[in-house]
């Protein structure tokens, strides 16, 4: 909306998401924590205000949230290509986590993490 004429535009974009998840996870304790992967848009947290915010960029894929150590957050990028944050998803803190892992896959690659060592 622009009271202006086109000079200025206000938000109206509250409440409204438009994205389609590949998987959405949700934190354990805290019901308004969740973690989205979507294709070609990213990686997205939500913190309980009316919008997602981006965590990191490109393809998201399936995710995580380690029941354990709930600041531990994972998302798939492609091809069984794995990242880990150990910062609660902020944007710049997730890291290359493909050790171990071999084999074709899906262009996503469901996944689970272990329940009694979630690493």
């Amino acid at each position: 909306m622009s009271p202006s004429a086109g000079g200025s535009f206000q938000h109206r974009n509250r409440d409204l998401q438009t994205l389609e998840y590949i998987s959405v996870s949700q934190h354990p304790q805290w019901e308004t924590i969740m973690i989205g992967g979507t294709q070609d848009n990213g990686t997205h947290r939500y913190t309980g205000s009316p919008a997602w915010v981006l965590s990191d960029g490109g393809d998201g894929g399936f995710t995580a949230i380690n029941p354990s150590l709930p600041t531990r957050m994972y998302h798939e990028y492609v091809s069984s290509t794995f990242y880990r944050s150990d910062s609660s998803g902020d944007s710049g803190s997730w890291v290359l986590k493909n050790s171990g892992i071999t084999g074709l896959s899906e262009f996503y690659s469901p996944f689970t993490l272990d329940p009694t060592t979630p690493a």
